[in-house]
């Protein structure tokens, strides 16, 4: 049946573009299941978003910058969160975290290595020398 109205409805559009007001009703307009299944075949069409290239380097720009701009005491303080939360850090946490660690300054490192019996570097040496020079000073 919907093959029958398809048949009939085309017909009449074909006539409509040859000028042809006239109603055909023979067998040979009608068409077979091939010449059909011709007419008409769907794509598929896959939508895709049209963004303009500046746009798409401005909102990557803002995601580096966002990221750039986290300050120091607000990166140390989530690397700090994190090893209290047990997760694992970046090795580029790590370092941070081993330049800006508030936990013993280099001299209280020097003078601990140096009560255990450790070999000091020649930093941590010319740290001491300079203390020791400050406390007789003092003194």
């Amino acid at each position: 049946m919907c093959r029958l109205v398809y048949q009939i409805a085309y017909n009449q559009f074909t006539n409509l573009l040859k000028g042809n007001t006239e109603e055909q009703s023979s067998e040979s307009d009608i068409h077979t299941e091939n010449e059909t299944a011709s007419l008409f075949t769907p794509k598929h069409i896959i939508r895709k978003e049209i963004v303009p290239a500046w746009l798409k380097a401005r909102k990557e720009g803002k995601k580096c910058k966002q990221e750039k701009a986290i300050p120091l005491d607000q990166q140390l303080k989530i690397i700090e969160l994190k090893q209290k939360l047990g997760q694992e850090l970046t090795p580029e946490e790590e370092n941070l975290l081993k330049e800006h660690s508030t936990t013993y300054s280099s001299l209280e490192m020097a003078q601990l290595k140096q009560d255990l019996g450790q070999a000091l570097t020649p930093e941590e040496q010319a740290l001491l020398h300079e203390h020791a020079q400050l406390k007789d000073t003092v003194s």
